[in-house]
């Protein structure tokens, strides 16, 4: 009972404010005119707090711009290091073995005047592979294509970096033109509203109506200068692979040229090794004695020219005598000569006794001539 007649008299006090024009302002009784300063004030916070919502997705923008620039920075010092591996492989491209097959002709058989089979020919047989080396061309090509499909890439990636640059740039200045206006309406409705000869805190203005909260005032940055250019910023970078590329530039000519002086000079010596080795077959084989009959020849065999398996010359070195051994299998060749067995027609043979000194410089030469 008694808070009803609480309601009612509190009721009938608002009803006379009422009917005197008043209006209810943070339970407060005023006259519009007194509110109308309390309105204004809150208009001026609402500004505040929209403009500090723009100074937040604008400095998130050029946050955003920043990352992305930062990442395309890698990426091209990353491709730029893949061009440099790519050029060094056209530069010095890698080679790969290939093996040819060989083939051992065979021998016909011979016949006599009459037709009677005198000497069974042989079959062909398989030697050694012969094993050369070829330029890899294949990884060539495909390090060319590379290194064109990076530099497309880095074109690409310095045009976004370009427009990076201006976006960030055009953001910055935004940004930095809404901190202004921030800063001033913040100022300005943090003055305090006078009401009937009493001053009311803007605060209380904001919170009378139930406003969210009040946003801090934004500190304003200095205004940063525009960032430089990457080619700038990454001048060390730069310098260190221009100076690589510019090192591999001189240097490949001259290693080529090296490795070309030194093949040279490896097939100087193989020929003068073979020169001796041959010396020395032409010594046994005119000056040594030639047993008749079917030898077989013990010892070392040591290809000279073609080698032993389907060559026309080779040495045989033993514990007693060394062997100087000519093959004699050709059609027009005379059998008859033919004293060594080699599975074939055979071979011409001539041999002296073993001899260290000879059998080193057979093995030395035979070696420095392979």
């Amino acid at each position: 009972m008694g808070d009803a007649r609480s309601r009612l008299s509190l009721w009938k006090e608002e009803l006379t404010h009422v009917e005197q024009g008043e209006v209810k302002f943070n339970n407060r009784w005023m006259t519009p005119e007194e509110k109308k300063p309390l309105v204004e004030k809150f208009l001026q916070w609402q500004r505040v707090q929209k403009l500090a919502a723009v100074v937040r997705d604008l400095q998130n923008e050029v946050g955003s711009y920043e990352r992305r620039r930062n990442e395309l920075t890698g990426a091209i010092v990353s491709t730029q290091q893949t061009i440099v591996n790519c050029q060094s492989t056209v530069n010095n491209p890698p080679r790969t073995s290939v093996a040819t097959p060989r083939v051992i002709p065979g021998t016909p058989p011979r016949y006599d005047a009459s037709g009677r089979l005198i000497q069974t020919g042989s079959p062909a047989r398989r030697g050694p592979d012969r094993v050369s080396y070829r330029v890899d061309y294949q990884a060539v090509n495909a390090a060319q294509q590379r290194i064109a499909s990076c530099q497309s890439q880095l074109v690409q990636m310095q045009q976004e970096i370009a427009t990076l640059n201006k976006a960030i740039g055009t953001a910055r200045q935004r940004l930095a033109q809404t901190e202004s206006e921030h800063k001033i309406a913040y100022a300005e409705a943090a003055k305090p509203v006078v009401i009937a000869q009493q001053p009311v805190a803007a605060t209380q203005v904001v919170a009378a109506v139930a406003t969210p909260p009040v946003v801090e005032p934004v500190v304003s940055r200095q205004p940063t200068e525009p960032p430089k250019p990457w080619i700038i910023r990454k001048w060390k970078a730069l310098a260190i692979i221009g100076g690589i590329l510019l090192i591999l530039a001189v240097l490949t000519p001259l290693v080529l040229r090296k490795v070309e002086m030194v093949q040279q000079e490896r097939d100087k010596e193989r020929r003068v090794a073979r020169e001796h080795l041959k010396k020395i077959f032409d010594q046994i084989f005119v000056q040594g004695e030639r047993p008749s009959g079917k030898n077989t020849p013990e010892g070392e065999i040591i290809p000279f020219g073609n080698g032993h398996v389907g060559g026309e010359q080779w040495f045989v070195v033993g514990p007693d005598y060394i062997w100087a051994v000519q093959n004699n299998a050709r059609d027009d060749d005379n059998w008859v000569l033919n004293n060594v067995e080699t599975g074939g027609p055979g071979a011409i043979g001539a041999r002296v006794m073993t001899e260290q000194d000879i059998v080193s410089s057979i093995k030395t030469f035979a070696q420095a001539g392979s």
